[in-house]
């Protein structure tokens, strides 16, 4: 009963912790192979916190492959990601950060005037979801993107982001400035009535003496 129970656990665990991107950290080791929450960990990626290396370990536990990022994993393939994002020009000082989550890799992108808001990457083939993205200034932007994205190996993937939604006309700008005009005009009309009166004041003074 014992075993099916933790079985049961094992299968419920585990596919949430690969759909959140999740890679298990080596806790022990037994024998020279590596283990997580007293289970033994094969074929699978952890991270081992001491070496701070991610590890590739075979189906009997044996650790095959060590890395510092587990993106330079050399047996995978690799397929290049265009991301391009349309932004509206009230919207061009704002940063896009957007998270790629391909189990166990992950790729996090930065977009930015800087890069006229289009990178091209080198990544691992697979299958990613957009766990995030995000607009630097803290205001939620919804745009209608997809929510997954494939790269094959040796190949170009297209993601376009559009925010267009969020233009802004320069209407306000142009009121601000028309009011400018206008209160200097009035200043200047109100300048010149002033100096009529007064000559005519004196005109008038100059007269009766």
């Amino acid at each position: 009963m014992k075993k099916i129970v933790i079985i049961l656990l094992m299968v419920l665990f585990i596919p949430f912790v690969k759909a959140e991107g999740l890679i298990p950290e080596v806790e022990s080791y037994v024998d020279g192979k590596p283990y997580w929450d007293d289970m033994p960990l094969t074929s699978t990626w952890a991270y081992e916190p001491i070496s701070k290396k991610y590890i590739n370990i075979d189906a009997e536990g044996n650790i095959t492959i060590e890395l510092d990022n587990i993106n330079d994993d050399p047996t995978v393939g690799r397929g290049n990601i265009n991301i391009k994002v349309d932004m509206p020009d009230n919207l061009k000082n704002k940063t896009i950060k957007i998270v790629l989550d391909g189990y166990p890799y992950k790729y996090t992108f930065v977009l930015d005037k800087n890069n006229n808001f289009t990178i091209n990457e080198r990544v691992v083939a697979t299958n990613y979801v957009i766990s995030s993205l995000t607009v630097d200034d803290g205001y939620d932007y919804p745009i209608n993107n997809p929510q997954s994205v494939s790269v094959y190996n040796d190949d170009t993937t297209e993601l376009s982001l559009d925010y267009t939604s969020y233009y802004v006309k320069e209407e306000v700008k142009e009121d601000e400035h028309s009011k400018k005009s206008m209160t200097i005009l009035y200043i200047f009309v109100g300048a010149i009535a002033l100096f009529i009166l007064l000559f005519a004041a004196l005109f008038i003074k100059a007269k009766n003496i």
